[in-house]
């Protein structure tokens, strides 16, 4: 385990003509935080509106459409954990004199274009993402599986839209996780549990808190497997999945697609019960930061009620009290 009290942060902002203005003295908040649902890392800082030794004030350099890059140092020299370009930025002048940005990886750029893509069906997972990448000229670590999918035609639609989607697809056939990392300015897809280090959070290790959270919100218990409707008339029912109906009855529709078979269709539907049929459950851990530690990671925990092998599915890293709330979900088996 890190020791916390080795822990240093450094905040550079990235000048446009490629270098760094060291701008950590000026900081009274700092964190950085990414999740399943989201392409972009996202960091949020504050700073104090200081005088530069040039004579300007802060906010006259730190400006939108600049970067910044975040450092982190826990006895084994400094690492980036964070480049990104300042999107939104606010001043007040008022008493604080503050300066706040907020700023997300170059994956916001995927996030917010729109675009409009025709895969023909028969195409692997792999090279319609490395197709979209290379149209974008990202680079791309491709680590993860790949299904055969169907016709797929997308208008107006942002090019994370388009990435998530024919990922999810591949997902459901597949039934296992994959997670979408930006690692210094190329995307990688690789299997959740992919780190090298797996770190260890106990009670010794100071862990602050553990939560648990259990629904039946998204649970689903039978699966229909529909055929192709004619006119009007109800879809017919080609094959009944069930799960677990001692919850009730949760139903979920797999509809007929065209060109998949139904051993694909009915996969699809135990993929669903898979991930779905049992009651979902929530886990949160507050804990010493661990600056390197990315969504999809694998974690031990022994602390609180929680204890096992974990995938992290979203974390924020707090600079200013050194410590991270990460959401987990358990490793089956």
């Amino acid at each position: 385990m890190l020791d916390v009290q080795q822990i240093r942060y450094v905040c550079l902002f990235i000048t446009p003509e490629g270098g760094s203005l060291d701008i950590s003295g000026a900081l009274i908040s700092l964190s950085w935080l990414e999740s399943m649902e989201e392409l972009a890392m996202k960091a949020q800082a504050t700073f104090v509106n200081c005088q530069m030794e040039d004579g300007r004030l802060l906010h006259s350099v730190v400006r939108p459409g600049g970067k910044i890059c975040i450092l982190s140092d826990y006895g084994e020299g400094r690492k980036e954990v964070f480049r990104g370009t300042i999107w939104n930025w606010t001043y007040t002048s008022e008493k604080e004199k503050l300066l706040k940005i907020t700023a997300y990886d170059d994956l916001i750029y995927l996030q917010k274009s729109k675009d409009n893509r025709y895969f023909p069906a028969g195409q692997q997972t792999r090279s319609i993402i490395e197709s979209i990448a290379g149209a974008w000229q990202i680079p791309l670590q491709y680590q993860w599986k790949s299904i055969a999918h169907g016709k797929l035609l997308y208008k107006n639609k942002t090019v994370g839209e388009m990435i998530f989607d024919v990922l999810k697809e591949a997902k459901s056939v597949l039934g296992e996780n994959y997670v979408l990392l930006n690692k210094g300015g190329t995307i990688y897809i690789l299997p959740w549990g992919n780190n090298q280090n797996v770190y260890t959070l106990s009670s010794r290790d100071l862990v602050l808190s553990t939560q648990n959270e259990i629904s039946l919100d998204s649970l689903t218990t039978k699966v229909l497997i529909t055929g192709k409707g004619t006119g009007d008339g109800r879809p017919p029912i080609l094959a009944t999945v069930e799960g677990q109906t001692k919850y009730g009855t949760l139903q979920e529709i797999v509809p007929f697609t065209r060109g998949s078979s139904m051993l694909e269709l009915r996969k699809k539907g135990e993929v669903i019960l898979k991930e779905q049929g049992q009651p979902s459950e929530t886990m949160t851990i507050v804990a010493p930061d661990i600056p390197l530690l990315r969504k999809g990671d694998l974690l031990e925990v022994s602390a609180g009620n929680l204890l096992g092998s974990f995938y992290v599915t979203g974390i924020t890293h707090d600079a200013g009290a050194r410590k991270m709330t990460v959401t987990l979900q358990r490793k089956a088996g």
